[in-house]
């Protein structure tokens, strides 16, 4: 006997009391947003301003809108998390029902709207309210918050500042402390404006976003295209996470329309040279082309090298027709600077490859040729850029400089005083003897005692100079030779190796960057120890013009007679 089958049953999934804490907690990622949130609240009840106390105890948000008006509104309004917001209710931001949650968690609160008080306090009470709805009537909604752990002032500091840069362009006065913190779009200058939004462009590197006037999040410049601000109008809501932190960008349709004209605006910036190309940019025009492929951007500086030039792709295959070998190292990597300037391998930096989104030299040679191909074939009429696709062709991938044949033939050795020639010898002397005032002519410069360091010959393949960061330099004997051989500019260039290496407190022997803090060190001691150069540099000829008369070696004292106090500023400018 069998058993008539039942029809399947519908069952509704339901949310215990632990996701409401868990939307409490997580949501609320600072006081700030979280006060913005009621800010957000208080727009969608149409109030015309509101007034925002903060202290070190708690807040205080004031507003003259709509409030709740009876038990039933505060029953769905405010008791329900995640309640219809499809109910007739004409709304500017509100999409979850989640937000008020969020000052739950720093905070008790007591909320008055028309002859009822609601309290709040989770940490005593857990997850409900109390409604009382026989008090004196309050027109629109006051909430106060009495903090469950105190803010220091700097912490209330950082509040004050957040909040103001969350609510910077909501279009209804917000008074923190009795002072306005927004200023509405309307009033303010922008670049262009559509039906739909402002945009101003920048020079910075991110891209602000604001949906309706309240902070969504900072998108990178090489991500969106374009820097500077984006604030969309009253009615033009972009979709939203549920923590109003991040676009939906997949199914946000107004995001997709804003996105695709900042890509314009990006393109012909880039293409009319209106601004210098940085990190950013080259970030981008590498991704719309691995995305869309097409000629554009071919002719921009997209591809950096180990030694941070940045070049086009006609330089670059221009360079693989001389080397053949293409490799990748990191930036200020000696070996592969010695490989790039005598053209015996292409050295690419690692950022080249994570701007095309490949791991290896010949990934990256792969990629390249398709997307060239694929723009020949769309435009062949670009000869140029056919030319350039055959030189690349050419290349041959390595994947490392460590296995190249230009790693093979690098490194370094200490050469003693006896093996040098007398030429060699001299201008090593003669840099010994000066090395003193290199160091205080820096820390003068730099504001900083820069210790003296003894002086070596080398001999290198890869490196001019090199240095333990601590106690001594040692100077590759080519280059000694050329400072004795031709006086003023071969010595003025060790001293500028000097200078070089001094700044390096650790050793400099292998790969070895150059941060910012670095480059600007550099720069002000060379600019600002122009005198002191000038005086080290007729120092060491003196010297050198001495020992080759003792050695009766070539004189420099020609050299010397051609130096005088207006040379200060032909050195700074020979060393930057």
């Amino acid at each position: 006997m069998t058993t008539p089958d039942r029809a399947p049953v519908e069952h509704a999934f339901t949310a215990g009391p632990g996701i409401i804490r868990h939307l409490i907690k997580s949501q609320a990622g600072s006081l700030a947003k979280s006060l913005c949130e009621l800010i957000a609240n208080s727009i969608d009840a149409k109030a015309s301003r509101i007034n925002v106390t903060l202290t070190n105890d708690g807040f205080v948000i004031e507003d003259d809108g709509i409030g709740m008006a009876t038990p039933e509104v505060i029953q769905t309004n405010f008791g329900q998390f995640g309640f219809d917001h499809n109910d007739g209710t004409d709304r500017i931001n509100g999409q979850f029902g989640l937000g008020r949650g969020q000052c739950f968690a720093f905070a008790r609160t007591t909320w008055r709207t028309h002859t009822h008080r609601i309290d709040v306090d989770v940490e005593r009470r857990g997850l409900g309210y109390t409604l009382a709805s026989d008090e004196p009537p309050v027109v629109g909604m006051r909430i106060e918050g009495a903090f469950y752990d105190g803010r220091s002032f700097a912490t209330l500091t950082d509040d004050a500042r957040d909040l103001e840069e969350l609510v910077r362009y909501a279009h209804i006065p917000v008074l923190l402390n009795g002072e306005q913190i927004n200023k509405p779009p309307a009033s303010g200058r922008w670049t262009e404006e559509d039906a739909s939004a402002y945009l101003r462009v920048g020079d910075g590197h991110t891209l602000m976003v604001y949906s309706q006037g309240l902070f969504v999040r900072a998108y990178s410049r090489s991500s969106v295209g374009v820097a500077g601000v984006l604030v969309t109008k009253i009615g033009s809501l972009l979709a939203l996470n549920i923590a109003r932190n991040d676009v939906l960008q997949a199914s946000c349709s107004l995001w997709k329309r804003l996105r695709a004209r900042l890509r314009e605006i990006a393109d012909a910036t880039v293409k009319q040279n209106k601004t210098r190309v940085t990190e950013h940019d080259r970030d981008f025009m590498a991704a719309q082309l691995s995305d869309k492929g097409g000629s554009r951007f071919f002719d921009q500086p997209i591809f950096t090298l180990s030694n941070k030039r940045h070049v086009t792709f006609a330089r670059l295959a221009s360079m693989i027709k001389k080397a053949v070998l293409l490799t990748v190292a990191p930036e200020g990597d000696r070996v592969a600077e010695k490989a790039l300037r005598s053209a015996t391998a292409v050295v690419l930096s690692e950022q080249t490859l994570r701007r095309f989104r490949v791991d290896t030299p010949a990934a990256f040679v792969d990629r390249l040729k398709d997307l060239v191909s694929k723009a020949v074939r769309e435009e062949p009429h670009l000869y140029a850029l056919q030319w350039a696709q055959r030189e690349f062709l050419t290349a041959k991938p390595i994947a490392s400089l460590a296995d190249s044949p230009a790693h093979a033939e690098a490194g370094h050795a200490v050469v003693a005083d006896r093996d040098l020639s007398a030429q060699e010898r001299n201008a090593l002397e003669a840099l010994r003897d000066t090395s003193v005032y290199v160091a205080r002519a820096m820390g003068e410069a730099l504001g900083r005692k820069i210790a003296t360091r003894t002086l070596h010959a080398g001999e290198s393949d890869a490196y001019d100079a090199w240095t333990d960061g601590d106690r001594a330099i040692w100077i590759e004997r080519k280059k000694l030779d050329a400072a004795g051989a031709s006086g003023a500019p071969g010595m003025l260039t060790v001293i500028m190796l000097l200078i070089h290496e001094y700044l390096h407190d650790t050793s400099d022997a292998g790969s070895h960057a150059h941060d910012e803090a670095f480059v600007q060190d550099f720069h002000n001691a060379v600019i600002d120890a122009g005198a002191g150069i000038q005086d080290t540099l007729r120092m060491a000829l003196s010297y050198l013009h001495t020992n080759n008369r003792k050695r009766k070696s070539r004189s420099t004292a020609v050299l010397l007679d051609h130096l005088t106090p207006s040379d200060a500023p032909l050195i700074q400018r020979a060393a930057a």
